[in-house]
């Protein structure tokens, strides 16, 4: 009986973990699609020859070293 409930915690132990990483892989997605979209603009910005107005950010907080 114990032997159950220590394979179903294992199980239940290993399910929140692969949840927790793909839940921090899909918030570094989601930080990588503003990125690319802000890259976007100022690509954009400089083809028709103007300097953009750029939000200053931090730059860990732009590599998930700020969390």
């Amino acid at each position: 009986m114990m032997d159950r409930h220590c394979k179903a915690a294992d199980i239940i132990w290993r399910v929140e973990a692969t949840w927790n990483v793909a839940f921090q892989t899909l918030e570094r997605v989601d930080e990588l699609q503003r990125q690319v979209a802000d890259l976007s603009a100022l690509v954009a910005s400089l083809r028709a020859g103007t300097i953009p107005e750029v939000e200053a950010r931090p730059i860990a907080a732009t590599r998930g070293f700020g969390k």
